[in-house]
């Protein structure tokens, strides 16, 4: 499952974001790439913002870079992150790749049941 974003600021936000980390770090892109099991041109391409990643490699990132998911999020998404908001991100960020798909296909459901 794509990690599907509205604008192409989003993806930059999110490369920026990764970068800062990894640099913050001292990681080079090939070692960022071999901790998530990936390549140094697929780091580089998220990090610039032109390439679409899965929601599990997003997941990737934030536990390679010590951060957790919301600190890689664009700020206009990130300030959502209030009450209920943060709740859910909490309880998401301990589950597993199955269970956050089912998760995100529960909410679409209930969105589209409620428009």
């Amino acid at each position: 499952m794509q990690l599907s974003l509205k604008n192409d600021n989003d993806k930059f936000e999110i490369g920026n974001k990764i970068r800062e980390r990894r640099t913050a770090l001292g990681l080079s892109q090939d070692e960022l790439a071999d901790m998530i099991g990936s390549d140094g041109n697929s780091i580089s391409r998220h990090e610039n913002g032109t390439r679409e990643m899965k929601i599990s490699q997003f997941c990737q990132y934030a536990d390679a870079l010590s951060a957790s998911p919301a600190d890689l999020m664009p700020e206009r998404l990130s300030k959502k992150s209030e009450g209920k908001y943060a709740e859910l991100i909490d309880t998401a960020e301990g589950l597993s790749e199955t269970d956050l798909e089912i998760l995100l296909l529960m909410a679409k459901r209930m969105k589209a049941q409620a428009s």
